[in-house]
């Protein structure tokens, strides 16, 4: 049982894995994954340079501000007017701080904003009159962004001041954040969007294909003769080119099969007046000689071998069609109705078992009575009292099985049955054709045929079969 369901989820796979809809569909969620990533890893990078930039000219715009405010009287101090300064610059850690050192590196002036604290500059050279901006660490283990300047008042001057503003970059950060969980959104409901605008583009590009895959049913069952329907450009060509080989192939059919009746009526009728011939030779004489008997028993073989020939063309022409469909219920049915009057004598059990789903022969309706036919009078021949005749169905074909209580086949024999005109006991009537033509049959129907002992003592022969279930 458990083999089974491998087999069969085995076989879903690798039939989802053939899906064309399938393929594009992965395809499809292959690059969107790959593309949306991208997209938001550039959007942010994007966004985040936009947001930087800006800061930066704000914080240069305090910048500009605090120096137009810096003044140097002859000697004294240097001092930046109030009227110049931001109202943050007075709220102790405010987040936007000043600092003016002097060239020794001391702390000369600050805003209100640094409190206690003091702005921790690098230890570079600054070239003069060029702000330059970097990030650091400011009050409160604040991470900030940081532009400073050297400010020389007066020519000859020798005095230096060293001018920095800071801005706590929480703010910018947040808002990088927010952008951040906003675009992954965004970007997920764009995926969950496309994608279900694929699944939609798939279905509707790839409807024409299913509806070519049920025409193709359609004929494969005998429900057209054609490849009926309209088609994109792209298919309408190859629709149009099968119909014509189809039609050159039913036109082949037609010349072969009345070749085939010509060969037989030209066959028959020398066999037929040879026949007459010796027939009227042994009333004139009252018996047959040794000769005129060998002649006879050579007229039959000729007669089967024209009659099997015929047989084989007929078929082959039926099956590659692949048209024709029969209902297996009813013909078997009929097959055993016909067995139990031709072995009355006999009072044989005829029994017909199923637990399948009413199925069809995917097939002509004579082929499948021949081969039931066949399966079913080998098994009467040698059956003590019953035939079993089972009908399931598995790995989507037709599987019928004909078995007998009957003395059986010895597995070395088995081959030998299956040859033309073998028979193993010369005391039952027969010809020896009825396996091998099953088999034969079978094959042109991709079929096999196949012998082993059955449960119930005789032989099971099992022949397998394309067929369906029937929906009902």
């Amino acid at each position: 049982m458990l083999k089974s369901l491998k087999n069969i989820e085995l076989k879903n796979v690798t039939r989802l894995a053939g899906s064309l809809q399938v393929r594009v569909l992965l395809m499809t969620v292959l690059g969107l994954a790959l593309g949306l990533p991208v997209a938001g890893f550039t959007l942010t990078r994007l966004f985040e340079a936009h947001v930087e930039k800006q800061f930066q000219n704000q914080l240069m715009v305090y910048f500009d501000h605090l120096l137009a405010g810096v003044a140097v009287v002859d000697d004294q101090p240097i001092q930046i007017r109030s009227d110049f300064q931001n109202i943050k610059f007075n709220q102790p850690l405010s987040g936007l701080y000043w600092q003016i050192n002097d060239e020794s590196g001391a702390v000369v002036l600050r805003s209100r904003s640094l409190w206690d604290e003091r702005l921790q500059l690098l230890d570079h050279t600054l070239k003069p009159n060029q702000p330059q901006m970097y990030r650091l660490k400011g009050p409160a283990n604040q991470e900030v962004m940081m532009v400073e300047q050297t400010l020389q008042f007066g020519r000859g001057s020798d005095r230096i001041w060293r001018l920095s503003v800071a801005q706590n970059t929480r703010e910018m950060t947040e808002s990088i954040a927010v952008w951040r969980q906003q675009l992954v959104m965004f970007l997920l409901i764009l995926f969950v969007v496309l994608l279900l605008a694929a699944m939609v583009q798939v279905v509707l590009g790839l409807s024409p294909l299913r509806r070519l895959q049920q025409a193709f049913n359609d004929l494969k069952t005998g429900h057209s003769t054609r490849l009926i329907g309209h088609y994109p450009v792209e298919l309408q060509g190859l629709v149009q080119d099968f119909n014509g080989v189809l039609d050159a192939y039913d036109s082949m059919t037609t010349r072969a099969r009345a070749q085939a009746g010509d060969l037989a009526h030209a066959i028959k009728t020398p066999i037929a007046v040879i026949s007459l011939s010796l027939d009227q030779a042994k009333q004139v004489n009252g018996t047959d000689s040794d000769f005129v008997r060998l002649i006879r028993k050579q007229l039959k073989s000729l007669q089967d071998q024209v009659n099997w020939r015929l047989k084989r063309a007929r078929v082959a022409s039926n099956v590659t069609t692949l048209r024709a469909s029969t209902v297996v219920s009813p013909v078997v049915e009929s097959t055993l109705r016909t067995m139990k009057k031709l072995y009355v004598d006999r009072d044989l059990q005829f029994i017909y078992q199923s637990d399948a789903p009413p199925m069809t022969f995917q097939g002509e309706d004579q082929d499948f009575k021949e081969i039931l036919g066949n399966l079913v009078d080998n098994a009467a021949k040698w059956a003590n009292h019953k035939v079993c005749v089972s009908v399931f169905f598995e790995n989507a074909q037709l599987l019928v099985r004909v078995e007998d209580d009957g003395p059986g086949i010895a597995e070395m024999n088995r081959l030998q049955v299956l040859q033309r005109g073998t028979r193993l006991d010369e005391s039952i009537v027969g010809t020896g054709l009825g396996l091998a033509i099953v088999k034969e049959l079978c094959g042109l129907y991709q079929g096999h045929l196949k012998l082993e002992m059955s449960g119930m003592g005789g032989l099971a022969a099992t022949v397998v079969l394309p067929g369906r279930p029937i929906h009902v």
